[in-house]
């Protein structure tokens, strides 16, 4: 048995997701007939990349693309269309960014023929996208429908560091965090789990939103839209004084022992529902709304013209 087939084998044992694994690629080898990727020079490695993905992606659907310790570059975004990890070492240890040229670095597209348990995504690495306040990419975007797991991660920069159009997806234990002084840490318009994720900016930069759900009905779906969050993290300084925007009318979000620590807009959603929080602002909602065994740090009042639900608060007015 080789060094690769045990590693691979090892990843099995221990229950790491690896979406449909039949193949797998080291990117610092490279894939047959692709280049090998080399870290920590500077030179776009978006060729060497991009072919290993796609050889994963069209030979078996899917797979494991391994980077070794290092910072990759891509000056131009990488398109993964099927289900693909791409696993690094460690956040700290295993980056990959575009040398702070403007342009997003991955984008999700596709799930390999649609099957419904098959998902591409994100481990032990950090995604870094532009440092410009006037950024105007996506550093990560995940196409519509599409499935995702993302777990011990960073995504920084751009105007959004993530652009989510996907759904069913699993996003855990990193940070998501936009660099535009209009930007947007995480935009929704699709329907996923987040949990032990911070939105608040990463440097102490000032952003637009940390988080902003819009209706599926701009790609065609219909239906309720979950969006459901655990344990996280929306503090910092915002441009608009909220952290948190709804405008899903089909939206159903969930929020339990997570954190706000400004103002939050609900305009439009079919039911808001926080449990466990810790409130640094007040709450408007036009939409129906229930608050339990919740505090308000500053002293936290709910206005709005939605109907309200409110018990085993503190410090909370309803």
């Amino acid at each position: 048995m080789t060094i690769k087939t045990l590693f691979a084998a090892c990843l099995l044992f221990l229950s790491v997701p690896v979406y449909a694994i039949q193949g797998y690629v080291d990117v610092n080898t490279g894939a047959p007939g692709c280049s090998a990727a080399v870290p920590d020079d500077a030179i776009d490695d978006y060729t060497a990349i991009q072919c290993a993905i796609d050889y994963l992606d069209t030979t078996y659907g899917g797979g494991i693309l391994l980077f070794g310790a290092g910072t990759y570059t891509t000056l131009t975004t990488l398109q993964v269309n099927g289900s693909t990890l791409l696993m690094g070492t460690g956040p700290g240890t295993t980056v990959l960014n575009t040398n702070n040229t403007d342009v997003g670095v991955i984008q999700f597209n596709g799930d390999a023929g649609g099957l419904p348990d098959w998902y591409a995504g994100l481990r032990r690495i950090s995604i870094i996208g532009p440092q410009s306040t006037s950024s105007t990419s996506a550093v990560v975007r995940v196409s519509p429908k599409v499935k995702v797991t993302i777990d011990e991660f960073n995504i920084w920069g751009g105007k959004y560091a993530l652009f989510m159009d996907g759904v069913d997806g699993h996003i855990s234990n990193g940070t998501i965090a936009a660099m535009a002084s209009s930007g947007i840490s995480l935009y929704s318009r699709g329907a996923n789990w987040y949990h032990r994720v911070k939105f608040n900016p990463y440097a102490g930069q000032t952003l637009q939103q940390f988080y902003y759900l819009a209706s599926w009905t701009a790609w065609g779906w219909s239906g309720i839209q979950e969006e459901h969050f655990v344990h996280c993290d929306f503090t910092g300084n915002t441009t608009s004084g909220y952290p948190i925007s709804i405008v899903a009318n089909t939206g159903i979000v969930t929020m339990v022992g997570s954190v706000i620590g400004g103002h939050t807009s609900v305009s439009t959603a079919t039911a808001i529902l926080f449990s466990g929080m810790e409130f640094g602002g007040n709450i408007v909602s036009n939409s129906r709304i229930a608050i339990t065994a919740s505090y308000g740090v500053n002293g936290t009042t709910v206005s709005g013209q939605g109907a309200r639900s409110c018990a085993g608060n503190i410090a909370i007015g309803c």
